[in-house]
């Protein structure tokens, strides 16, 4: 028995285009009123109150609007800082947005998760 042909795609594929370019191609063909309400809002970054300490080497930081944190705590190794996304309301919970090692990519974490929202 013969074995099956390798797949093969019909067309070459496409080349990849930035976000830009795209939006570029779509202005052409959506009436100007449409397409701002299609396009991403622009969101200021989080502004962050002063870092209150609890410890010799640790300690938290809230955003100023409380949504969100970031807390530092030590061990052996050295110090670590995890960014949160606060509980809004009594039935949700804190969300871990990650574990690093500067405090400047616990609030890059932060603000990429407001990004989102």
């Amino acid at each position: 028995m013969a074995s099956p042909m390798p797949y093969s795609p019909m067309h070459p594929p496409r080349k990849e285009i930035t976000q830009e370019e795209m939006w570029q191609k779509i202005s052409k063909h959506v009436p100007a009123d449409s397409l701002k309400a299609l396009q991403p809002k622009k969101v200021e970054p989080l502004k962050w109150d002063k870092p209150v300490r609890t410890g010799e080497r640790s300690g938290y930081m809230l955003e100023a609007l409380g949504r969100y944190s970031i807390t530092k705590d030590a061990d052996a190794t050295g110090v670590t800082y995890t960014a949160w996304r606060r509980a809004t309301t009594s039935n949700h919970m804190a969300e871990n947005l990650g574990c690093v090692d500067k405090r400047e990519e616990a609030e890059r974490l932060c603000n990429e998760d407001h990004q989102r929202d």
